[in-house]
Formats: C-alpha cells, structure tokens, sequence
C-alpha cells in the first residue's frame, strides 16, 4: 500500500474532530507529495530534507506544527507494521523563540474601529474576537442558540472539544441581538450559499478587513485575525482587573504557560508604579 492509502486509516485511529482531521489531511498530504506516494518503507531520507527544506519560509511554530503531524503519521505506520524505521530521525524539532506576542496598538484598534464594515458578518467576527477573545475556530463553530443576549454570555465550543461560557460586552451583545434577530437554531454565521461558515473564511474576512483598515501592512507582519484574540488578552490583563486565570478561562487555554506569554507585554507606566511600591520607591 501506499502513503495516501494509510491517510483515512490514520484520521479514524486518531479520531479527531472535523477541523484536526483536516488541517492533518492538508499536511500530511504535503508531505506525500514531496516524498512521493510510495510505500512507507521506501521514504528516503533525501526526500524527507526535501520536504523539510521546502517549509523553510514558515515560522518555526507552523514547522513545528507540521512536523508533529507528519512524526505522528509515521508512528501510526510503525504501529500498525506499514513501517519498520523512522525517517524522521534526522529532523530536530524547531526551537519556537520566546517572544512576546504580536498585538494592536490603542491607536491601531481605534483606527480598526473607526473604519466602516459594511458586511455584518465580518462586523460580528470581528467584535467576537476582539472583544471576547474568540479563535477564528471558535466563531465558526457557534450556533445562534449558544450566543444568550440577555445574559450576555456565549458558549464555545472550543478545542478539544471543550466548552466555556464566555461573557460578552454591552457592545457586542447589543450587536448579536441584532444580527440574530429572532433566530433560534442554525449556524451562527453562514456563507453566500447558507451553509456553515469555515474556520479559514472566517479567518480570511477578518485578515483582509485589518487590510483594509491599514492595520495589516504586510503577509508576513504577525496580523493575521488571530492578532485580534491576543490584543483582547493582553489588555485585559494589562486593565488591572482580569487575573491570568481569569483570562486563561476566557481564552479556554489548557495550560496556564499559554496565557502566560500575553504577560511578556508588560505597561511601562504600570511597572514605575510597581516599582515605585517596593521598599526604595516613592509609595514604600
């Protein structure tokens, strides 16, 4: 049998959700085609560096990221006996550097806010990630009937399968209410043909409106939409209110370490005055 043939077997072993099962789907289906669809003993190792030499433009998370999807595709075959020897040996894991997270400026969000959307779907994306701190995924995947007006909560169904309430603002609660207008079931947020919206048209609408309203500059700037979702945690924690375990249940990050990177954005003016309260300061 060949790579291709093992793909469905492994999705089903897996089982993951829809949106894994896909993105898995993309990268493995990658890497078939740069190592050739032969069977799993014949990868050579110069077509695996061809492969890996191939995603050299990406950032080191995505490489990673891509790399553990194929290391585990392999390991299935070894699993099931399609595959005697690893070959990915060779291959080192990237180093993601630890830097601080991408996020808007006071004034780039004010300039996001004051350029017109004239689509109501984007408006509604667009106001769900930033205010609430929802993943392109996570605005795709919501029912009318998990958005609570009154309450002003959202459910999401987030990764994993895990769900959070997350509260919403005035804002944009006053917003759903009015985009949902009465509805009681379907999908929140639907494309021209009805259908459920996808996470990548999700993300796509709101990365070329950030366009459009000279936030993004670049492909390469860090200002994809999910820049939305990490500008909404770092001010939450930087407002003085929000404790990083109140902002790891808003994001519905499982390790705390992931809400901890938003810390690495510290305000200058907030740290003088928590320098100023230690023993040598003017407050001690």
């Amino acid at each position: 049998m060949r790579l291709s043939e093992y793909v469905d077997g492994f999705i089903v072993a897996k089982d993951y959700r829809p949106t894994s099962a896909a993105h898995r789907r993309v990268v493995i289906g990658r890497f078939i085609a740069e190592v050739g669809d032969v069977e799993p003993n014949d990868i050579t190792v110069e077509a695996v560096h061809r492969w890996w030499g191939s995603l050299a433009g990406n950032a080191a998370s995505s490489r990673r990221t891509y790399l553990a999807a194929v290391r585990t595709f392999c390991e299935h075959l070894r699993v099931i006996g399609a595959l005697d020897g690893d070959p990915l040996a060779t291959l080192r894991t990237p180093r993601v550097p630890d830097a601080p997270p991408v996020t808007l400026t006071d004034a780039e969000v004010a300039r996001l806010l004051a350029t017109p959307v004239h689509d109501a779907v984007t408006a509604v994306a667009i106001a769900l990630m930033l205010g609430c701190g929802l993943r392109g995924g996570d605005v795709a995947n919501l029912d009318a009937t998990h958005v609570d007006c009154v309450e002003r909560l959202v459910r999401v169904h987030g990764k994993g399968g895990k769900v959070r309430l997350v509260p919403m603002p005035d804002r944009v609660a006053a917003m759903l209410e009015e985009f949902i207008a009465g509805r009681r079931d379907g999908p929140l947020l639907v494309d021209d043909q009805g259908q459920r919206m996808s996470s990548n048209s999700v993300r796509a609408r709101v990365t070329r409106f950030l366009e459009v309203a000279g936030v993004k500059r670049h492909s390469l700037d860090g200002r994809s939409s999910h820049v939305l979702r990490r500008t909404c945690a770092t001010e939450l924690l930087a407002g003085g209110v929000a404790t990083i375990r109140d902002v790891q249940a808003i994001l519905g990050h499982a390790s705390l370490s992931s809400t901890q990177r938003y810390l690495a954005l510290p305000d200058a003016q907030r740290l003088r005055c928590v320098i100023e309260a230690g023993p040598l300061g003017d407050a001690a």
